[in-house]
């Protein structure tokens, strides 16, 4: 790597609400917690816990635009959390390098009920 130092970033937490329809339940703006300087990242993983409810029927994905739109960043996903203690790490691709200031988190099958649950997303700069 050249000298250059390794790091994992995260976003904050954002609880959001795995029982919408449709939508996008999670926006994460990136950019701002990348080291100065640094403009690209690759996604290490998404992570999911404290949920207030069941998620095991939820289905995700990552985009770069909001509503579905932009590039897939992380292929759709069906949640496996089934109890408050649960917690799920749903793996990025480090081999894709992004330059998005904001990232979507898009749910295509939701619960019928409210379920909320705390995201957040590890990120790797790629200097």
């Amino acid at each position: 790597m050249n000298g250059a130092v390794e790091g994992v970033y995260f976003t904050a937490a954002q609880t959001v609400n795995f029982g919408a329809a449709a939508s996008d339940i999670g926006t994460f703006a990136i950019a701002s917690i990348l080291p100065p300087n640094v403009t690209t990242y690759a996604i290490q993983s998404i992570r999911i816990g404290k949920a207030q409810g069941t998620l095991s029927s939820v289905t995700v994905t990552l985009y770069t635009g909001a509503g579905a739109t932009g590039t897939t960043v992380v292929g759709s996903t069906a949640t496996t959390i089934t109890a408050s203690t649960g917690y799920q790490v749903i793996n990025g691709s480090i081999n894709s390098v992004l330059t998005s200031a904001t990232l979507f988190l898009h749910v295509s099958t939701s619960n019928a009920a409210a379920s909320l649950a705390n995201v957040s997303l590890a990120i790797n700069p790629v200097y």
